[in-house]
């Protein structure tokens, strides 16, 4: 008996704490209070009789098991009761047998179910959704007061959460165990789940339920930007392929990459060309000549794609390069010559010295000869002996002044020879990166007429399948542009094939193959 009473004034408790909020926020705390003092009153006066409590507040044990045993047969009718009464509008009065217990509701077992959807508004696997579980409870009144019902409604916090739909297609939900919800609708397992928590936990709620997160799209094959994409409701084949880019013949973001195209090769093509150019002229400097070969100096603007001005100034480069070198080598061959004049003074003027030489010195030893005879005397001796002396300083200048000559030659000519040199090494660098660039541009060439082959493929249409998870496994479906998707469809775009295409694809690769490496080339 008094494990009962506890019981229900902790349900009273909980009930006038719900009660107490709502009427708080309402009436204000004052008011609320009164109202509070009054309840207490008639909660005494009705429950005192049930629970055997007398006027001055003690219990009747007697009675209040008399009148708990009733309560408890009244529960247990209603339990068992296959079709139990639902439960009355707010207003209207509850009947007398209910009139201080809580009414059961059963929920429908298949209230949507039955319905008619969308298949994409099913539940697939990988499917989140977020479950919220909302207990109703009905408070007892008074009939001859006809007093209104009170329902109260909590959200179960114990229950309410998110929830994954597995591969089989099941939810495992806390308390309630492993439903199947495998291509049903929002509405159709709200019920499901609270006629399994009523079948299961006897308990009656409403359940709301809502999706967190859809398993994306997947496409591939002849789209733009295959990829994954984001469910959306109502999504079909031809929007999905609206977003992704279609690469039809004439789709017209199809036709404008084209035009992209085109008109990059041709860039591409004048890049090369006049990289050619540029490489006839380098290895005709090399060549030491003053002209560019006969086509090319001669050829039009329309025959090499490039302007007349353009091949003009190549022309002119190669002109002033030669010119300059000319003059270099002009002025080489002045300061040598001239060079080669003073070594030729300067050797002749040696050789005369050196006779001179050798002339005093036989004269000083043919008066050295007469001074010891007494021919002559000293002093003649002695003047032709300075001369002597110099005689040899004079051709001891003059040989070094021959040396320094042929030095000064030398020194020269090497430095003529390393400019050369270097010359010819720069404009080697120049051929050697000019042929790295020519290699980048043919790529670059090659790449866009790949491209411009891969656009001119025209179509007729696209074949789509889907494959797409089913209970019985995956299967594979052909699709028309109004097939609705479902969330976690894979999505294969096949284009087909216009006749059209291989005579695009000649008249791109013949404009295409003509470059400048090829007209300038050596061959010719």
């Amino acid at each position: 008996m008094f494990s009962f009473f506890m019981k229900c004034s902790i349900v009273a408790i909980g009930f006038s704490l719900i009660i107490l909020e709502n009427q708080v926020r309402i009436h204000g705390f004052d008011t609320v209070v009164d109202k509070s003092l009054g309840l207490v009153t008639d909660a005494r006066e009705k429950l005192g009789p049930v629970l055997g409590i007398s006027g001055k507040g003690q219990i009747d044990m007697d009675a209040a098991e008399q009148n708990t045993a009733a309560l408890s047969n009244v529960g247990s009718a209603l339990q068992t009761q296959d079709h139990p009464l639902p439960l009355p509008v707010e207003g209207s009065p509850l009947p007398a047998a209910l009139s201080q217990t809580t009414t059961l509701v059963v929920p429908p077992e298949k209230s949507f179910c039955d319905q008619e959807g969308s298949r994409a508004a099913g539940v697939v696997p990988g499917d989140i959704l977020q479950l919220r579980y909302f207990e109703k409870s009905a408070v007892s009144f008074d009939q001859e007061k006809s007093s209104s019902i009170a329902e109260i409604v909590f959200e179960r916090l114990d229950l309410s959460g998110t929830f994954t739909v597995g591969v089989e297609g099941s939810l495992s939900l806390p308390a309630v165990g492993h439903i199947d919800v495998l291509g049903l609708s929002l509405p159709c397992i709200e019920a499901l789940v609270a006629r399994t928590a009523f079948d299961r936990l006897r308990l009656n709620s409403a359940i709301n339920a809502n999706f967190i997160a859809r398993p994306q799209i997947s496409l591939q094959g002849a789209v733009r930007s295959p990829g994954t994409y984001a469910f959306t409701p109502s999504l079909t084949v031809e929007r999905l392929l609206a977003q992704a880019g279609s690469t039809g013949h004439d789709d017209p973001a199809s036709r404008m990459r084209r035009i992209e195209l085109q008109a990059r090769a041709s860039e591409l093509q004048r890049v090369a060309q006049g990289l050619s150019l540029v490489q006839q002229r380098l290895e005709a400097s090399l060549a030491n000549e003053r002209n560019l070969d006969f086509r090319i100096a001669n050829a039009s603007g329309a025959q090499l794609g490039l302007a007349p001005q353009r091949i003009k100034t190549e022309q002119m480069v190669l002109e002033a390069e030669h010119d300059a070198i000319q003059s270099l080598r002009e002025k080489e061959q002045a300061e040598l010559s001239l060079l080669d004049l003073r070594i030729d003074s300067a050797e002749r003027k040696l050789e005369v010295i050196t006779r001179q030489h050798a002339y005093f010195s036989e004269r000083v030893t043919f008066l050295d000869g007469l001074t010891e005879k007494g021919i002559t005397t000293a002093d003649t001796l002695v003047t032709a002996q300075i001369r002597q002396m110099d005689s040899e300083y004079a051709l001891l200048e003059e040989t070094q002044l021959v040396n320094q000559l042929k030095s000064q030659r030398t020194v020269l000519q090497r430095s003529f020879d390393v400019a050369a040199a270097d010359l010819r090494k720069s404009k080697i660098d120049a051929l050697r990166d000019l042929n790295a660039s020519q290699d980048t541009i043919e790529g670059q060439i090659a790449t866009v007429v790949a491209q411009l082959e891969n656009t001119i493929i025209g179509t007729h249409g696209t074949v789509v399948t889907i494959n797409r998870n089913g209970p019985d496994g995956t299967v594979q479906i052909e699709a028309s542009p109004a097939t609705e998707l479902l969330p976690g469809d894979f999505v294969t775009v096949v284009a087909v094939a216009d006749d059209s295409a291989p005579l695009e694809l000649s008249r791109i690769r013949k404009n295409t193959a003509r470059n400048a490496q090829e007209l300038v080339s050596n061959e010719y």
